[in-house]
């Protein structure tokens, strides 16, 4: 009788630790028996919330993950109390293999209206064996990280991506270290579909100290075309970028047909400072610029 109790305290511990809101620090580790991988941390992230005091999604060292087909998904929001900090710490994480067939919205990380999100101290990288750069039946990596709104009245705001690494599949045309666009949905990366509030737009977007190569395009930022609803109070701060590779790239909704290291379309009180910018400049057609504003 007694085992049988100890057994059940023993499940009602690790259904509590299954099920319960993430809080605290929640470290990814092969030898957990919860998250031994960072796509169980973000699934259980997404499917139970963050808890008082926020949470801290950690990588053990010496943990290199691979992210799942189309990238990982993160959906939950926190506020201001409650913020959701996923630190690689340095660990490498490496794109899917191969990506969907023809697919032109895969990424690293994806944040889909999710709120309070940081994203830091990752090395993201192509998968090697993705080589098909033919838009309509490539394999690729579109993205390092991508952020959408979930609906147009849910944007992913307050969010930050820190001092992570980049390094995507260069010579392909459709490569973007990261990337933010208010006028099309997460799937549908051609067709227009504006937001129809503030609240969906990527407010207060902090893009800081990263290192971004191999790309087309650095730092992509699109707000809406409605003045009352643009992107605003975004900094761009300290990222070393080296980029440029070839002005052909797929018809992404509002944004720019030139290549460039920033972009920033339809944003308010945008900080774009201290960036290094670099172009590769060797096989780029058209219209080649460091920083483009307007």
């Amino acid at each position: 009788m007694k085992k049988q109790f100890l057994l059940m305290l023993i499940s009602l511990f690790w259904a509590t630790i299954a099920f319960g809101q993430l809080q605290g620090v929640v470290e990814v580790n092969p030898t957990d028996p919860v998250y031994p991988t960072l796509s169980a941390a973000i699934d259980s992230l997404n499917n139970q919330g963050v808890g008082d005091g926020g949470v801290t999604i950690t990588v053990a060292p010496g943990n290199p993950q691979t992210a799942p087909a189309g990238g990982y998904v993160i959906t939950a929001s926190g506020d201001i109390s409650k913020q959701i900090i996923i630190d690689g710490n340095d660990n490498i994480v490496t794109a899917f293999s191969p990506q969907d067939e023809g697919k032109i919205n895969d990424a690293i990380f994806k944040i889909i209206g999710g709120d309070w999100i940081t994203i830091k101290n990752f090395v993201m990288m192509e998968n090697p064996a993705n080589t098909i750069t033919t838009a309509s039946s490539n394999n690729m990596t579109e993205f390092g990280v991508a952020l959408f709104y979930a609906t147009p009245d849910d944007g992913p705001q307050n969010c930050s991506i820190i001092g992570n690494t980049i390094t995507l599949g260069g010579p392909y045309q459709n490569t973007f270290g990261i990337y933010a666009n208010s006028r099309h949905t997460a799937t549908a990366m051609t067709s227009g579909a504006d937001i129809t509030s503030l609240d969906g737009a990527f407010n207060n977007l902090q893009i800081l100290n990263n290192t971004i190569s191999n790309v087309n395009m650095g730092v992509v930022l699109v707000g809406s075309a409605t003045g009352d609803y643009m992107a605003r109070n975004i900094i761009v701060n300290g990222n070393n970028i080296t980029y440029g590779y070839t002005g052909t790239f797929s018809s992404y909704y509002s944004v720019s047909g030139t290549v460039n290291g920033i972009l920033a379309n339809n944003v308010l009180n945008v900080t774009i400072n201290n960036n290094k910018l670099t172009s590769d400049n060797t096989v780029t057609a058209g219209t080649l610029r460091g920083i483009y504003h307007y």
